[in-house]
């Protein structure tokens, strides 16, 4: 799908979920790990928790910005 997305020239955001059943460090080789797999950016991962609400404002901004640009 995100090769899909990418032809048709559409921004993509990955939005990785229970980011609070990782620790900080395991989150962040998730993020570099994941970015790499699917060679995307690592703005373009953002780790998410809906419990704590962690990586909330920065999703709602990187959603912001891709509306923006539209």
């Amino acid at each position: 799908m995100l090769d899909f997305l990418a032809e048709l020239g559409v921004p993509t955001i990955v939005a990785l979920t229970k980011a609070d059943k990782l620790t900080k460090a395991d989150a962040r080789e998730n993020v570099a790990k994941i970015s790499r797999t699917l060679a995307l950016e690592p703005d373009q991962v953002i780790q998410f928790s809906a419990q704590t609400g962690e990586g909330r404002i920065e999703l709602l901004e990187a959603i912001t910005q891709l509306v923006e640009k539209v």
